[in-house]
């Protein structure tokens, strides 16, 4: 059973606000200051600010009584308003699964799942959204299911990619996928170093991670926290493994679906599995 997810939605500059606001409700009453999810909001909500501030300006241009705009210019001025709203929209999804995760409150349900389908399916939203990103995959036509929550791995491996295409440059991920007795391991090979860093991070210490944004962009430092959280949720190991390159490659450990997991509720209505995050 595939679970509704927060997802990219076109919305109004009112809606967008008002979801805002009531995130920065939620975030007060959580008092989450010394945690990752505070460290990550506040570099988030600087860059809503910039957004916000993007739209006001283009906003009150068009309004101006005193200038007229050609249709080129009004062109210019509503693709600002229609990027930032994007951009505003991203963020509020992002911040919304990240306080579901700190208030223990995420609605997932890990069940047996075909990884060829997950696979082919996120092939073919990159395929249609990341122009500068070549994605392959090789995986068996068979194998054992997984025991996950379709959407949210879909959502996590589809993050990730976004990250690496969030860099203006081409970029060529391959993915190797191998099953083994107790799960399938997933190899990416090219993503940056700059990404492969964050995830050791994140790694390393994920209840007191600060985000090094000389390195990657506070977006793009919130969608790795998201993703290294969902992967946590569904026991999903995360290793980095040496590569030619020298850089390390990305290795997913998924775990199968078989005796060891059947009845085992992965969901954080199981106290146990929620309190060993």
């Amino acid at each position: 059973m595939k679970q509704e997810l927060p997802e990219h939605v076109d919305l109004s500059y009112e809606q967008v606000l008002l979801q805002y606001q009531a995130l920065q409700r939620e975030m007060e009453q959580l008092r989450v200051r010394e945690s990752t999810v505070w460290n990550l909001f506040t570099e988030t909500s600087r860059k809503l600010q910039v957004y916000t501030a993007s739209i006001k300006a283009a906003v009150s241009s068009l309004l101006s009584y005193d200038i007229f705009w050609d249709t080129a210019n009004q062109h210019e001025f509503l693709e600002t308003i229609n990027g930032s709203v994007d951009q505003i929209s991203d963020l509020v999804m992002l911040m919304t699964l990240a306080l579901r995760f700190e208030a223990g409150k995420l609605n997932m349900r890990n069940e047996p799942q075909m990884i060829q389908e997950i696979l082919s399916k996120v092939s073919e939203s990159v395929a249609s959204e990341f122009r500068n990103l070549t994605f392959n995959v090789d995986f068996p036509g068979e194998g054992k299911p997984v025991f996950v929550d379709f959407e949210y791995l879909f959502l996590a491996i589809k993050l990730l990619l976004s990250v690496v295409a969030s860099d203006p440059k081409p970029a060529h991920i391959h993915v190797q996928a191998i099953e083994g007795e107790n799960s399938w391991s997933l190899d990416f090979d090219g993503i940056h170093p700059s990404v492969i860093d964050s995830l050791q991070d994140l790694t390393a210490c994920s209840n007191k991670y600060v985000p090094d944004l000389n390195r990657v962009s506070t977006e793009n430092a919130l969608r790795l926290y998201v993703v290294f959280k969902i992967f946590c949720f569904q026991d999903i190991n995360l290793q980095i493994v040496p590569s030619q390159q020298g850089n390390g490659n990305l290795r997913l450990y998924i775990p199968v679906y078989g005796e060891k997991v059947q009845g085992k509720s992965l969901s954080p209505d199981d106290p146990t599995h929620v309190s060993t995050l």
